[in-house]
Order: structure tokens, then C-alpha cells, then sequence
């Protein structure tokens, strides 16, 4: 079973102290932007640093624009997050919409395949037949939660959620 837990500051100064705590033992770091604010793109950099400098050895990023919903207002387009991926060698990059939930169950699956595929590659020995967990999204007070289910196929080596 993988699970995933998620941590939401919401780049709140408050939980700053807590960075070294979040990010110890982290498989995977998630930098979440606005689309429709661009000053909240230019702030990857700040949380870009903040996580190489504390993450663990192993840990992966991925960054993931939100309000995906809010084409309208959109200020920071598409080319660019995925040039921001590439400039930072990030595999993993996304558009969610936490509103509609669009492209969440996405995300978490393509997460739950990428951790579960570096569980693989290191040669662990773990349940072969499936992989599955919980995720918490959200503020420490308000959390929703989401069931991933991934399986491998018999006869190959890919994973459907």
C-alpha cells in the first residue's frame, strides 16, 4: 500500500518553523501556484529553494497550478509551467481545480504510480498485485479525502487508477 498524505500550508509564514518537519521523510513535494495570479507563479522560486534545501535525498517535486476552472482569469499560461518543469528538471507538473476537482484524481494517480514505480526500481519487496491509500487535501482543520486505487496489469508494466 502507498499512502499519501498531504500537507497544505497555503505558503501561510506561520508554518514556516514547520517546513523541516513536513518535508522530513517526503517522498514527494508538491509546489502549488494560481493560475490566475501570476505573482503566485513568480513564488515557486521562494518554495523551489526552501524545498531542495530541506527535502530528503529521494524526495521528487511536482508543481501543480490550481483554479484550472478560471480559464477567464487565467495569467499564467500553460507553456509556462511546463517551461518552469523542464528549467527545474520537475517530471511531474499539472493543472487541478480544487473548486471542481477536476484533474485531482489525475494527479494523485499519476503520484501514487510514480512513488510505486521508485519502490519497484529500488527492488523492494512489496504487494505485487495492487497499490492503494488515502490522501488528505486541504487545511489541518478541513481535509477531504480521496481513495486511489492503482493495479498492475498481469502482463505488463503499467498502472490504471
Amino acid at each position: 500500500f502507498i499512502t499519501l498524505k498531504v500537507w497544505y500550508t497555503s505558503g501561510e509564514e506561520a508554518f514556516n518553523s514547520l517546513m523541516s518537519n513536513l518535508f522530513n521523510g517526503a517522498d514527494m513535494i508538491l509546489l502549488m501556484y494560481d493560475i490566475t495570479s501570476l505573482e503566485s507563479f513568480e513564488h515557486l522560486d521562494k518554495w523551489y529553494n526552501i524545498a531542495i534545501e530541506k527535502k530528503e535525498s529521494y524526495s521528487k517535486l511536482c508543481v501543480i497550478g490550481n483554479k484550472s476552472e478560471s480559464e477567464e482569469g487565467r495569467k499564467v499560461s500553460k507553456e509556462l509551467l511546463t517551461e518552469y518543469a523542464k528549467r527545474k528538471e520537475i517530471k511531474l507538473y499539472d493543472e487541478i481545480s480544487a473548486i471542481t476537482g477536476k484533474n485531482i484524481n489525475v494527479l494523485f494517480c499519476k503520484i501514487a504510480r510514480e512513488l510505486y514505480n521508485q519502490i519497484e526500481n529500488c527492488g523492494l519487496n512489496y504487494e505485487e498485485n495492487n497499490i492503494g491509500g488515502t490522501s488528505s487535501s486541504g487545511d489541518f482543520n478541513n481535509s477531504r479525502t480521496f481513495q486511489l486505487i492503482a493495479q498492475k496489469s498481469n502482463n505488463s508494466k503499467s498502472y490504471s487508477c
